[in-house]
């Protein structure tokens, strides 16, 4: 939790213990915040947008989301069409309106971590094939026969190299944690399997003949990792 005012973080802090919450870290800064998620593992981080310090709520929300693919949750008193503007860019999964609503808080922490766990036990990887559930039942992919998979908000595509394609709800970056090197993220929206790049450049990877876009975040990185290959 990253939350300056005393008072808020207290009441918070004990709002989750009351329902059985534990091993809840409270910092006040960016830069604590940013040592805390390097050597911890949160189920949901609560951010404060507007905190101590140079850096806004806002810039840790945005890290949470590119670096360490961990869900979180805004606590703001301002609600307006410009800070839906702002917050938009970084995707929380819920916004917490000041004065907080213990019901409404409680509520949107527990449904964090439930679909954070629901996601990462959706898919079960092996040295050579992955388990993805649909219907109750984990259905065999090997890795070797995926080609890319493309996020869609909430939903996955998951496209094989016979044509199939697989449709898997859960955030893109859950299912990368669990895929080995072979597959790099290229976006927010796409991973490609590096056997299937036909060719690219610092824009574009074209896979099984399918041109995708290099995000502008990625493109540095990306390029790097495939001219080292």
């Amino acid at each position: 939790m990253i939350e300056d005012d005393l008072d808020y973080r207290e009441y918070m802090v004990l709002l989750l213990q009351g329902e059985n919450l534990e091993n809840i870290d409270v910092v006040d800064t960016y830069i604590e915040a940013k040592q805390l998620l390097s050597v911890n593992k949160y189920n949901v981080v609560l951010i404060d947008v507007f905190i101590n310090g140079y850096e806004t709520g806002l810039a840790l929300g945005k890290y949470v989301d590119d670096v360490c693919k961990i869900p979180f949750i805004y606590v703001t008193s301002t609600l307006n069409s410009k800070m839906l503007e702002l917050m938009k860019d970084t995707h929380p999964v819920a916004v917490i309106s000041k004065p907080v609503d213990p019901v409404t808080y409680v509520f949107n922490v527990k449904l964090a971590i439930y679909n954070k766990a629901k996601v990462s036990h959706t898919v079960q990887v092996l040295n050579d094939r992955i388990f993805l559930k649909r219907d109750g039942i984990y259905e065999k992919v090997y890795l070797n026969t995926i080609v890319y998979i493309e996020s869609d908000h909430v939903y996955n595509y998951v496209y094989i190299v016979n044509g199939d394609k697989l449709l898997i709800r859960g955030r893109l970056s859950d299912f990368y944690e669990n895929f080995p090197s072979r597959f790099l993220q290229i976006s927010k929206k796409y991973v490609v399997n590096i056997k299937y790049i036909d060719h690219f450049d610092r824009m574009t990877i074209t896979v099984n003949n399918k041109v995708l876009d290099v995000g502008r975040k990625f493109k540095q990185d990306v390029y790097s990792k495939l001219v080292s290959f």
